[in-house]
């Protein structure tokens, strides 16, 4: 089943992934792309990134990296502006980052912090507000805003099973609305936690239950089903995902899907396998396969291949509304020749060592 040149995988709103899992297509970026540009980021004493580093956001003006439990920000040219959030227990500070959103309109950051807590930052940097999510006696495990609300999903594990639902708040955290998703009566060893995938997409939320197959959107504060990503045999349990003496299996035998991003026209997609991460682009218009290969993680250099920069490797780590997604190429990892490529190709002249912070990629995608 492998190396089909266009191998349909989707039926009405079914994406079947098991045939994905058994088929291999190379893309190279600029096949995806109409244009791609590369940016540099300014790499100094107060803004060095760790290898870790991952961009959380990016648009015509900003640029935010997570790293070491804060973001730095970044202006579009890559000009480094300020550093944003302090790990600590004092006010004004955090313990733990759970999730980091961007609240564009309010040009803010809303910083989840668990304990039903999140706190606000400005763009500047400077620390606003923290505030408590209003919802007795629930415990959330992820939670975004969209500019407009915030947004959380609720766990209820009992010696009756699992309770599942959304809710809603008011972007000072009183509560507006719980959406109940799913439960059931199975009761296990619960000694790993799982992490649902929950994102913006343009005004509406999209959300992926870990143990369920189904993409749901609440554009309207009403649950429905988008599209099924279908793993056939590799989908796992629920007691596979949560019961630490079943791992070897989990890892081994079934498939997890570990992160969606998606753009105007594509799924980019990270699944886990056998210990092996592939990633996979799904034309949403067609159906058809793009690309799907074992990788390295995108952190460590992993993903699509650059015909043009020696050495780059391409996966998207944010995505919008629109045909333009963006991602972060490391650096260590390059040839020489790759460093003179990108020097060729940048928006900025920042100069390119193996000691530099990586650089941001803008892909704008191909459209029909």
């Amino acid at each position: 089943m492998a190396c089909h040149s266009k191998r349909m995988v989707k039926e009405e709103n079914r994406w079947n992934l098991a045939v994905v899992m058994e088929s291999e297509k190379a893309t190279t970026l600029e096949e995806l792309a109409d244009s791609v540009v590369y940016i540099p980021l300014e790499t100094s004493d107060s803004c060095l990134l760790s290898n870790g580093a991952y961009l959380l956001y990016a648009d015509s003006c900003d640029i935010f990296v997570r790293s070491n439990n804060c973001l730095f920000h970044f202006d579009a040219n890559g000009h480094y502006l300020n550093k944003i959030g302090k790990k600590g227990m004092a006010p004004g500070e955090y313990a733990r980052l759970q999730s980091v959103c961007v609240d564009k309109e309010n040009r803010r950051l809303f910083y989840f912090t668990g304990n039903n807590k999140g706190q606000y930052w400005g763009y500047t940097g400077e620390f606003q507000k923290e505030i408590n999510l209003q919802c007795e006696g629930k415990t959330f495990s992820q939670c975004i805003t969209s500019g407009h609300h915030i947004v959380a999903e609720q766990r209820e594990y009992t010696d009756k099973g699992l309770k599942t639902s959304i809710v809603f708040f008011d972007m000072d955290g009183n509560f507006l609305q719980e959406i109940p998703l799913k439960q059931d009566d199975k009761v296990v060893d619960i000694s790993m936690q799982t992490v649902p995938l929950i994102y913006a997409f343009g005004d509406e939320i999209k959300y992926k239950d870990t143990y369920s197959t189904d993409l749901l959107s609440f554009e309207d504060k009403s649950g429905r089903t988008e599209w099924i990503f279908d793993l056939g045999e590799y989908e796992p349990s629920r007691e596979y995902l949560e019961d630490m003496r079943k791992r070897e299996t989990l890892m081994r035998e079934m498939v997890q899907l570990v992160d969606i991003k998606e753009s105007l026209s594509h799924f980019f997609l990270l699944l886990v396998h056998d210990y092996r991460l592939r990633g996979v682009v799904l034309d949403k218009e067609s159906g058809l396969l793009i690309y799907s290969k074992e990788m390295n993680m995108p952190q460590k250099g992993g993903g699509m291949e650059s015909e043009e920069i020696e050495g780059c490797r391409f996966w998207p780590s944010f995505t919008d509304k629109s045909h333009v997604v963006y991602g972060l190429a490391a650096v260590s990892s390059l040839p020489e020749g790759g460093f003179r490529a990108i020097t060729r190709h940048a928006l900025n002249h920042f100069p390119l060592t193996e000691e530099s912070n990586p650089v941001v990629v803008k892909v704008i995608l191909k459209e029909k």
